[in-house]
């Protein structure tokens, strides 16, 4: 295993735990190979899967991170891709509660195309401000919408289940649901508006 093998500071768990599973797959791939060529096209192939492999876990830099807690490996994989990033004090706060511009403004990071017209203002939400082009971007594509009868977005109210779950269901392109009942104990205490999704 490359944990026995090397060297793997920097590297948690899981990451061995992949790289391994790729040199176990790759060995296979030698032992069957019918010929010098053929064994150097895969020999290729795995040395550039390995270097585009990330040998340090992104959630280390952070201090406040658990590295053995449950969410580390999602944590990882939301920095590894650039939908988060922490904080400016360089941390990550974990348990945190998140709000509703930081949920802008992780789709906006996931969006291949951040062009926007903004169509529609809010009251609390100024251009300077870092969220500004997250929150305009998804107010214009539908994904947010603000407050009923008022021209503000709270983005800095930690956002609510059926919120976040409204918001997604918009950015997924309100797909039908499979089941159309609710069946959750508290399920009364849905909002009309979040039911649908």
């Amino acid at each position: 295993a490359i944990a026995e093998a090397q060297k793997t500071e920097g590297m948690c768990a899981h990451q061995i735990q992949q790289v391994d599973a790729q040199l176990n797959e790759v060995l296979g791939k030698i032992y069957a190979a019918a010929n010098t060529k053929e064994l150097q096209q895969i020999i290729d192939e795995y040395r550039a899967l390995v270097e585009n492999t990330i040998l340090t876990c992104p959630a280390a830099s952070f201090t406040d991170v658990n590295l053995d807690a449950w969410y580390h490996e999602p944590i990882d994989f939301v920095l590894a891709n650039g939908m988060m990033t922490g904080d400016k004090e360089g941390t990550f706060r974990p348990d945190v509660n998140i709000s509703r511009a930081q949920v802008a403004q992780i789709l906006y990071n996931m969006a291949e195309d951040k062009t926007y017209e903004a169509a529609k203002t809010f009251s609390d939400v100024k251009d300077g401000q870092w969220f500004y082009d997250a929150v305009m971007w998804a107010a214009a594509n539908g994904f947010v919408l603000g407050d009923d009868g008022a021209d503000t977005f709270r983005p800095d109210a930690p956002i609510t289940r059926q919120e976040l779950v409204v918001i997604i269901w918009r950015y997924m392109g309100k797909q039908a649901p499979a089941d159309a009942e609710l069946t959750f104990a508290d399920a009364a205490e849905a909002e009309s508006w979040a039911v649908e999704a």
